[in-house]
This record gives structure tokens, C-alpha cells and sequence, in this order.
């Protein structure tokens, strides 16, 4: 059946609330405001064979569209309930495999395929209490970059399905309601693990690899969410090679913005994104520019490394729904968003579709399922 897509409209009449903040820093609401006139939801069309980036409708021609998933589901082997493993592949584990026990940021969920699914083109990440692999919950992530299969070092590595050294990518997406949930949208720079897949040479070029977080959000506060960078530099101390001497200076560029009032990331879907080049990382929200970064003007010394950005290997895409974390303070949702009768969306991360795009006339570099696309490569849709 044909589904439409409700966007959500914002003009210059919706004000932002943006704000500073250290990761882990607790703000309050906004306060109170005087009602504001919020336009209608916009009607797309289900399909569009040629879009462009959400506030580039009226500049035709300057982005072309080079990668997208509409999440249309399907059957076959190329297919796990409905999520195309061409474009993605699911992640499993608790991090352990890449020695980071909880992906590193004291999470308490153990990624599933069974958590992972597209329906009623969608595609749904969505939490569960079901514990496995000593974790006390169960989620949901998809990745373009590969992953490890073992739940202990030494497993088969997938290779990546996608990555672009710069562009434009934007994601259409609804919130989980509740405190204890951690959706994210993000993206990886592909040589993460350039000294090694796994065990304790995975992830050992993080942050030099460069990490840009589109959107998360904090449980329990869907009235707004966070972008950021992370930046630095990854070594080993000569003769001595194993993790205890790794070393890492690493910096983060962080922002909060609040939605207009009325508006949640929980109620509705709303469109993110990033367009990032040698020069600057620009994060949008439903078209708007909200939040740059100036990457001639990072700090210098060890945290030079805006050359990370756009290196050749490319950045992955990322989709996660993480439960608990360092970054909402610990917080595990309550019992009762797991009830037989729960809104299953309140515990979901849903994605309507990603969207990749490059500007006309640069040729960023892409690469496809590991291979390197030629400069004027276009794929037909």
C-alpha cells in the first residue's frame, strides 16, 4: 500500500533554541514560551525518482543523488526481514569482539539481528528486555561499514557496503519515547580500524578516523538532541603493542538544539542531516541549518586532523538505538515500556529512508560493497 510522507514544515517563524553543552551536562526544558503558529505537516510524494536535500528544493541541479534506501523490504538472501544486505549490514554483540565491551561507552543492550526489521516501508530498530550475552536488553544497529560475526576476537569480518568521502547525507526518523534510550545517527570514518578488524587492534584509529554524530538524543528529552564531531589522534607507544599503550587525544565539537515549540523527535518523523567537505561540516534539522563547524579552525597540535573527514576510505553511515550509556547518565528505561500492551514505537528507533547525495561537479570518492566507484560514477535507480 502506498504510504505518504508527512514532513514537517519549518520556516523562519520556528525559532531555535541552540545551546552549547559538555557531553553529560543536564539542561532543563526551555522555558515557557508564547504559543506560536506551527504550520502543517507538508505532503510528499511516496517516491520521487530525483530528490535533493531537505531547503534545497529551489536549487535544482546543485546536488545529484548518488546512494539511497527507501526501505521497500523484499525476500531472498539478499535480505534479513526486509533489510536490503546490500546496503547494510546488521551489527551483533555487546562490543566484545572489538574489545569494546559495551561499544565503549558503558552500554547495556546486546545488538540482534531479530531486533532489526523494515515494515510498512520502514525500517525499525526496536529494543527489547529480553537479555542476552550478559546484557540485560537487546537492540538494534545497521551499519554500510562491516562487522565482526564472532562475539569474541578472531571472528570473519563483513566487508563495508558503502562509504563517500564528502557530501550531503540526510535520514528521515522518529524518536523511542523514554528515559534509558540512546538513538543515534552517525557516521564513521571507514580506516577506524586500519590496524585491524578485530580484537585489540579494532577501532584503534578512533577518533583520528573521524567521527560525525548527525543526531542523538537523551531519553526522556525528545525536545531536542545533540550533533557533534570527535576528532584527534590515535598511536601506539614504540615496542609495546598491545591496547594498554594506545594512546588518544581527542577533542569534541558538541551542540544542542532545542525543536520549536510543539514539536518532539518522539511524535513525529523529522528530517537530519550533514553535508560536510574539506572546509566545513553543516548539520541540518528538516532543512535548516542549524549548527557549522569550521574545520580550519579545529584546535591545533594533536587535534589537527580535519584531513580525517575527507580521506579516501570514506565515512560509514550508522543507525543505532542504544539502552543506557554514558551519555544519558546510566539511565535504563522502565519495565513498563516492554509491556505486551506498549506502544512498540515508544521503544523504536524508525527510519523512513537515508539519502546520499554530491554536489554537482565534485567527485567525492565512493565506494561500494569495498570496491572504489570511478569519479563519474551515477547509479540508475
Amino acid at each position: 500500500m502506498a504510504k505518504r510522507f508527512l514532513v514537517s514544515a519549518c520556516t523562519a517563524a520556528l525559532v531555535f533554541l541552540v545551546m552549547s553543552c559538555e557531553v553529560g551536562e543536564v539542561i532543563p526544558p526551555p522555558p515557557s514560551a508564547p504559543p506560536m503558529s506551527v504550520p502543517g505537516p507538508t505532503p510528499f510524494l511516496e517516491y520521487d525518482p530525483n530528490p535533493v536535500p531537505r531547503g534545497w528544493e529551489n536549487r535544482p541541479g546543485r546536488w545529484e543523488l548518488v546512494w539511497r534506501d527507501e526501505f521497500s523490504g523484499g525476500t531472498g538472501d539478499n535480505f534479513h526481514n526486509g533489510l536490503n544486505l546490500d546496503n547494510w549490514t546488521a551489527d551483533t554483540g555487546t562490543g566484545l569482539q572489538y574489545g569494546l565491551q559495551g561499544w565503549g561507552n558503558g552500554e547495556r543492550q546486546y545488538y540482534s539481528r531479530a531486533n532489526v526489521r523494515v515494515e510498512n516501508g520502514m525500517l525499525i530498530l526496536e529494543a527489547g528486555n529480553d537479555g542476552r550475552g550478559g546484557m540485560p536488553f537487546t537492540s538494534g544497529k545497521v551499519t554500510t561499514g562491516g562487522n565482526m560475526s564472532s562475539a569474541s576476537y578472531g571472528g570473519a569480518y563483513t566487508p563495508e557496503r558503502f562509504s563517500i568521502s564528502e557530501g550531503f547525507i540526510e535520514a528521515r526518523i522518529r524518536a523511542p519515547r523514554g528515559v534509558g534510550f540512546w538513538p543515534a545517527f552517525w557516521t564513521l570514518g571507514t580506516n577506524v580500524n586500519r590496524f585491524g578488524n578485530g580484537g585489540e587492534q579494532a577501532y584503534r584509529n578512533w577518533p583520528y578516523c573521524g567521527e560525525i554524530d548527525i543526531m542523538e538524543m537523551r531519553g526522556g528529552q525528545e525536545w531536542r538532541h545533540t550533533a557533534a564531531i570527535h576528532h584527534g589522534t590515535s598511536f601506539r607507544a614504540p615496542g609495546h603493542p598491545d591496547r594498554r599503550y594506545w594512546y588518544r587525544h581527542s577533542a569534541v565539537d558538541v551542540r544542542t538544539t532545542g525543536l520549536p515549540q510543539g514539536m518532539d523527535m518522539a511524535s513525529d518523523f523529522h528530517v537530519y542531516g550533514v553535508r560536510w567537505d574539506a572546509d566545513s561540516i553543516d548539520f541540518y534539522f528538516n532543512g535548516l541549518n542549524w549548527y557549522s563547524i569550521d574545520l580550519n579552525r579545529l584546535a591545533g597540535g594533536d587535534y589537527a586532523n580535519a584531513a580525517s573527514f575527507v580521506a579516501a576510505t570514506g565515512q560509514l553511515i550508522n543507525l543505532n538505538l542504544a539502552v543506557g550509556g554514558g551519555f544519558i547518565g546510566g539511565a535504563t528505561p522502565q519495565a513498563s515500556l516492554f509491556a505486551e500492551n506498549a506502544p512498540f514505537e515508544n521503544r523504536s528507533l524508525m527510519i523512513d529512508w537515508v539519502r546520499v547525495y554530491r554536489r554537482v561537479g565534485d567527485t567525492p570518492v565512493i565506494h561500494v560493497h569495498g570496491d572504489r566507484m570511478p569519479d563519474n560514477w551515477v547509479p540508475a535507480f
